[in-house]
Order: structure tokens, then C-alpha cells, then sequence
């Protein structure tokens, strides 16, 4: 058994899935996290969405919260897939899915709603756009150049614990094929807008510097059958405002609210 469990990727917080079923539920709530993120990063906005009386799950996608190895051997159709497997399972269950993403997650959210139609989605600083040009050459730059080595230093909330080692599995270099594989979800996500139906939330940071604002008004530009599209920006808030002190209950009050309406 030993030589076995050495085999297998990274094993920590990170890597387990969040599932919390309220007695009595009438529906479940699937909340989806981000490029390279990991469940704990949705950990606090499950909490007040179970509190609120909903079940909730926030699955693993593929490759992430375990190492880097495991990651680049991902692909964006393993991401869409376990948040579709995910999305099923729930449904097969409780008949009424709500969905929440943040980042990719939210443009995975968009794909899924195009192709279910759940009464209600949330989309938490939605990766349909992103402000670094440069990630549009990924796909192609990614085939010769997987890692770009740049050894960026941990921020202040990656400086400790399970954090300080993701931090150095994912985020201390360009992961620039994996970036390519975003990049594949991204442009699924926009070719589903003219799909989706759902009303929709779109919760932006103000600070955010990895999705811009273009991303909220492209789906409410985009997204001309969605029975609405209400947009919301949660003020000195950055990219990563669902698990941030500065915006984490902000953003859990809108999503409350919204799904509860």
C-alpha cells in the first residue's frame, strides 16, 4: 500500500472536494472554482449556502490542488467533463441545480447552463475575457514552451501552509500550456452565450486585475435569450474576491440573495 499511495499526485486540504447536504433540500448548488485554484478557495461561500438551506458540492477538477505533474497532465475537456459529471449527479438527485463559478469556473458555469438551462447561474469574475493579451498566443506558444520558468515570489496570503506549497506547484511559474487550455474554455464559453437562457449574475471585482470589465458586458451583450443578466461589482475587491477578506462576504450575501430570490 505504501508504494502505491507514493504514486500517487500531491495529497492535502486542496485536494478534497466539498460536499454539504441540508435536510431537507429542494435543490443543490454547484459551485465550481478556478485555474489552478482548488475547492478551499470556495469553501467560505459553501458555508453561507449551506447555511441558507441549500445542499451544496464543490468538486475537484482535474489537476488541481494536488502538483504540478498532475496538472499538466490536464486538459480543458477533463475540467468541463468533471463539472458536467458533477452538474449530472446532482440533477440525477435533487432535480433543481443552481450553479456558481468563479474565474474559469465561471466560464464553465456558462458552458454547463447553455447546455442544461438551470433556472439560475452566478459567475464570479467570469474568464471569458482576460486582460493579458498575451494568453491569446498560449495555445499555440504552449506546444514548444510547456513552463515558463520565472520563480515569482509567494503573495502575503500565499506565504504559509497549504498556500506556500501550491504556491510553488502552480503559481511561481507560467504554466503557459496550460494556459492554452484556459484559453480552450474561455472561447467555448463565449460560443455558449448566445445559448444561455438562465438569469444570470455576474459579480465583478473592482480591483481585478485578471478579468476585465469587458467580461461582464460581453455576456450581457452576448447572452440575448438569458432571462436576465444582472451585473453587480463588489468595490476594492481583487480577482480572487469569493475567498478574500475584503470580499468574500460581500460576494456570499449577492449569491444568497440571488439564489433565494
Amino acid at each position: 500500500m505504501s508504494r502505491r499511495m507514493s504514486a500517487l499526485p500531491g495529497i492535502g486540504p486542496s485536494t478534497i472536494p466539498i460536499l454539504k447536504r441540508y435536510p431537507g433540500a429542494i435543490d443543490a448548488v454547484l459551485l465550481i472554482h478556478g485555474f489552478t485554484g482548488n475547492p478551499t478557495e470556495l469553501e467560505y461561500l459553501a458555508d453561507e449556502l449551506f447555511r441558507a438551506g441549500h445542499t451544496v458540492y464543490v468538486p475537484r477538477l482535474p489537476g488541481h490542488g494536488t502538483d504540478r505533474a498532475d496538472f499538466m497532465s490536464t486538459d480543458a475537456n477533463d475540467w468541463i467533463r468533471r463539472a458536467r459529471d458533477a452538474y449530472i449527479e446532482l440533477y440525477a438527485e435533487y432535480g433543481r441545480v443552481r450553479i456558481v463559478g468563479h474565474s474559469m469556473g465561471g466560464a464553465i458555469a456558462l458552458i454547463l447552463a447553455a447546455d442544461y438551462a438551470p433556472d439560475r447561474i452566478a459567475l464570479l469574475a467570469p474568464a471569458v475575457d482576460l486582460s493579458d493579451g498575451r494568453a491569446a498566443l498560449t495555445p499555440l506558444v504552449g506546444k514548444f514552451l510547456p513552463v515558463l520558468r520565472v520563480g515569482s515570489p509567494p503573495s502575503p496570503r500565499d506565504s504559509e501552509g497549504e498556500r506556500l506549497r501550491l504556491h510553488g506547484e502552480y503559481w511561481s511559474d507560467t504554466l503557459v500550456r496550460q494556459t492554452g487550455e484556459l484559453v480552450s474554455v474561455m472561447r467555448a464559453a463565449r460560443a455558449a452565450l448566445p445559448r444561455l437562457r438562465s438569469s444570470t449574475l455576474v459579480v465583478s471585482g473592482e480591483l481585478d486585475a485578471t478579468v476585465p470589465a469587458t467580461a461582464s458586458a460581453r455576456i450581457a451583450a452576448k447572452a440575448t435569450l438569458a432571462a436576465e443578466i444582472r451585473q453587480e461589482t463588489i468595490p476594492g475587491a481583487d480577482h480572487l474576491f469569493p475567498f478574500s477578506p475584503e470580499g468574500r462576504h460581500y460576494c456570499a450575501r449577492l449569491v444568497e440573495e440571488w439564489l433565494t430570490e
